[in-house]
C-alpha cells in the first residue's frame, strides 16, 4: 500500500496549486524511480509518499535549510528581528483557522528601506501542539545555521518555515493585506546536476541525515518552481556491477596494501571534510549569538550593583533593560560566570551552540553568550515572577499560588523536563532540578532554568557515572548521591520531590524539627501509608483544592522517589498519568529515605543563591560550567 501527502502553500491560488502539484508528481516519479519513499518541495507546494503510513504523525527527517542572499548589514539587530517576528507566526500558525491551513505570515520593518516577510506552515494532518514543536526546531535550524543571512528556508517533511527581505508571498488568498509590491530577487541555483551526483553546496542538510539520505539534488523548474528533492532507499544491482565486483575482489587479493592505504587517505579526507563543515557550522551559529562586551558593560552600567538581581558560586546575575541591540526593548539577564569556572572558551562556545537549541516554553531560553578577554558571560531571556521558592516557602505569598496554578506549574515543568529528556535533538539530564530553578513568568509559567551542572548524552546511554557529584542536597537520588550513577530517573527522582513541595508548601530539607525527626519525604510517606494523603497538604490550598487531583499528584510523586530507579516511570508517563485522571496508577514501593548528611569522601557542599531570585537556595555544589558533555 502506497500512502501520499500533499500541500500547497497557504497563499497559493487554486491553479498554481494544481500546476504544482502535477510537476510535483510526474517529477518524483522521475527522479526518485523505484523508490520506497519520497519527498519533493518546492516553492508553493509539497509532495511526499511512503510505503508507511504518514498520516497524523509529525516528522522532522529529513529536513533542509537553504540560504542564498548575502549577509544582513547589522546581523545582531536582524537576528533579534527574525527571532521575534518567526516566533510570534510560529505561534500562531498551529492555532489558525481550517481555511488557512495552520499558515501565518507577518512583515515587520528592518529599517528604512528593508522590510522582514516570514512564513510559517504545517501540514493540516497534524496537531496544533505537533504543529509548533516542528515549527520551534524549523526555526531553531534557521536561527543557529543560517544566522545573519537575509533569506532562510527551513523545509521539514510536517513543516516549513521561512523568511526573506523581500516579498515572496501573496496574501490575497488569506484576506490579510497584501505586502507592498517589489522587484522578486530570482534564486540563484546551480543547474541541475547529472544523474547519480549529488551537490550539496547551497544548503544544510541535518547532521543525523548525512549517512541516511544518500542523494540530494537543487534544481529549478517551469513557472519559477524552485525545487529540492531528497529521496533514499536502495536500487538494484546489474549484471555489470556484479561482474564488476567479482574482478575487483580478485584485484583486492593483490592490492589490499596498497587499497588499504588509499581507503585509509579516503576516511581521513572524508573525516576533515566533515570536520571543516561542522566547524562552518558552529562558527556560524557563534556569531549570531555573540554579544560584544563593550555593549554588555554599557546596558549593566558596568556591571552596576544596582542591577544585580543574584549571586552565588557560578558568578553574579544582572538585569537589563532596553539593550539598543534589541529591537522590541526586550528585559534580559546576563549571568556573568565566575573567572575560577576552568572552562576552556572551545567547550564553553560548544556548550552555548548546543544549548541555545533548546526552544520549548517550559524552558528558559538561552538569547546569547560573551567571550572576551577574561569574560565569560550567558545572556537569558529575563524570567519577571523569579523563581518558584519565591513563593511556595513564603508563608505570605504561598498564598497565592492556589491550587489550579500549582498544578499547572506542576504539569509545566513534567513537560519541559519530558522534552529534555525526549523529544529535544540532545537527549539532556538536568542534575539540579528544584524549586529554586523553576522561573515563573508573568503568567505563571514555569521555566525549567540553570542548566550549570546539565549532562548531554547519547541516546543509547540510559546509565552515566560520574566522580564529582553536582546537585542539590534533597534533590539528588540515593544511587547518585552513594555510587555517583545518575541517568533521566534521578531527574524523575528530582521532580517528585520537588511535586511534593508544590503540594506541602515545605522545604524537603526545612521539615525535620530535631535531629531525629522525620523529613517531608518519610512524613508524606507515612501519611500515605495511613490513608490520610490530604493531610500534607499546604493549608494555604484549603480553600481551592480539588481532592482528588491532590491525592493524585501525591501519588505520582510517591513512584517518582522510589528507591529502585527502574521502578519510577519514565516522564512520557508521568505526563500521561497527569494529564488524564483515567490512567490507573500502580502502588508505589518503598521510597528512598535520606538522613544525615553526604557521606565522608564526597565533594564539599556550598551555599548560593538561585538564578534570578533573591531567595537563597540550599546547600548546592558550586559546579559553574554551563553542561558537561559526555563522549559519544
Amino acid at each position: 500500500m502506497v500512502y501520499g501527502l500533499f500541500l500547497c502553500r497557504g497563499d497559493a491560488r487554486p491553479e498554481i496549486c494544481r500546476d504544482c502539484i502535477n510537476l510535483a508528481a510526474a517529477d518524483v516519479v522521475k527522479l526518485c524511480p523505484n523508490q520506497s519513499w519520497a519527498i519533493i518541495w518546492y516553492n508553493k507546494c509539497m509532495l511526499r509518499y511512503s510505503n508507511r503510513s504518514i498520516f497524523s504523525s509529525m516528522a522532522e527527517r529529513p529536513n533542509v535549510s537553504l540560504s542564498y542572499l548575502e549577509d544582513a548589514m547589522e546581523p545582531y539587530r536582524f537576528n533579534r528581528l527574525v527571532a521575534t517576528v518567526m516566533k510570534d507566526i510560529a505561534t500562531r500558525a498551529p492555532n489558525a483557522t481550517s481555511r488557512t491551513k495552520k499558515f501565518a505570515t507577518k512583515e515587520a520593518t528592518c529599517n528604512a528601506f528593508q522590510t522582514l516577510y516570514s512564513l510559517a506552515q504545517c501540514t493540516p494532518d497534524i496537531s496544533s501542539e505537533d504543529c509548533y514543536r516542528c515549527l520551534q526546531d524549523a526555526i531553531a535550524d534557521l536561527q543557529f545555521q543560517l544566522g545573519g543571512k537575509q533569506s532562510g528556508f527551513a523545509m521539514y517533511p510536517s513543516c516549513t518555515a521561512q523568511y526573506r527581505t523581500s516579498p515572496f508571498y501573496s496574501l490575497n488568498q488569506t484576506g490579510l493585506a497584501k505586502p507592498p509590491v517589489s522587484p522578486q530577487h530570482p534564486l540563484l541555483l546551480p543547474p541541475p546536476p547529472p544523474p547519480g551526483r549529488c551537490n550539496r553546496s547551497k544548503f544544510s542538510l541535518c547532521s543525523e541525515c548525512e549517512s541516511e539520505y544518500h542523494c540530494i539534488t537543487i534544481t529549478s523548474s517551469i513557472n519559477n518552481f524552485q525545487t529540492i528533492l531528497l529521496y533514499s532507499g536502495k536500487r538494484g544491482i546489474s549484471s555489470q556491477t556484479v561482474i564488476k565486483i567479482v574482478v575487483s575482489t580478485v584485484g583486492f587479493l593483490v592490492l589490499s596494501c596498497f587499497l588499504c592505504c588509499v581507503l585509509g587517505w579516503k576516511a581521513t579526507k572524508k573525516l576533515t571534510a566533515r570536520k571543516t563543515r561542522n566547524d562552518e557550522l558552529k562558527a556560524m551559529a557563534l556569531q549570531s549569538l555573540r554579544f560584544d562586551l563593550s555593549i554588555i558593560e554599557a546596558a549593566t552600567k558596568n556591571f552596576a550593583e544596582v542591577n544585580k538581581i543574584g549571586a552565588g558560586g557560578f558568578g553574579s546575575v544582572y538585569k537589563v533593560r532596553k539593550m539598543g541591540i534589541l529591537t522590541d526593548g526586550q528585559e534580559i539577564a546576563v549571568k556573568r560566570l565566575s573567572t575560577s569556572s576552568g572552562q576552556g572558551a572551545d567547550e564553553f562556545q560548544t556548550e552555548v551552540v548546543l544549548v541555545a537549541k533548546l526552544q520549548h516554553r517550559n524552558l528558559v531560553k538561552l538569547l546569547g553568550y560573551c567571550l572576551e578577554r577574561k569574560e565569560k558571560m550567558l545572556i537569558y531571556e529575563l524570567v519577571p515572577n523569579k523563581s518558584l521558592d519565591h513563593f511556595i516557602f513564603d508563608l505570605e505569598k504561598q498564598r497565592q499560588l492556589v491550587w489550579p496554578l500549582r498544578y499547572k506549574i506542576i504539569k509545566g515543568i513534567a513537560q519541559g523536563l519530558l522534552y529534555l529528556h525526549s523529544d529535544s535533538r540532545l537527549k539532556i539530564i538536568h542534575r539540579d532540578l528544584k524549586a529554586g530553578n523553576i522561573l515563573l513568568d508573568e503568567d505563571m509559567t514555569p521555566k525549567i532554568s540553570d542548566f550549570g551542572m546539565a549532562k548531554i548524552v547519547g541516546e543509547n546511554k540510559s546509565l552515566q557515572h560520574t566522580k564529582r557529584i553536582a546537585g542539590t542536597y534533597g534533590y539528588m537520588s540515593p544511587e547518585y548521591v552513594v555510587h555517583g550513577l545518575f541517568s533521566e530517573k534521578s531527574d524523575i527522582y528530582s521532580f517528585g520531590i520537588l511535586m511534593l513541595e508544590i503540594v506541602c508548601g515545605k522545604r524537603n530539607t526545612s521539615f525535620c524539627q530535631s535531629a531525629h525527626a522525620e523529613n517531608l519525604l518519610t512524613y508524606v510517606w507515612r501519611q500515605w501509608k495511613n490513608g490520610t494523603p490530604i493531610d500534607v497538604m499546604d493549608s494555604a490550598l484549603r480553600d481551592s483544592y480539588v481532592s482528588n487531583e491532590v491525592a493524585r499528584c501525591i501519588h505520582i510523586a510517591l513512584l517518582c522517589v522510589q528507591q529502585d530507579p527502574e521502578a519510577r516511570p519514565p516522564m512520557a508517563k508521568v505526563v500521561l498519568m497527569l494529564s488524564s485522571s483515567s490512567v490507573t496508577l500502580p502502588s508505589p514501593q518503598r521510597t528512598a529515605f535520606y538522613f544525615g548528611t553526604i557521606t565522608e569522601g564526597k565533594p564539599s557542599i556550598m551555599n548560593y543563591k538561585s538564578d534570578q531570585s533573591t531567595s537563597s537556595a540550599l546547600a548546592t555544589v558550586n559546579e559553574t560550567s554551563l553542561t558537561e558533555l559526555s563522549p559519544h
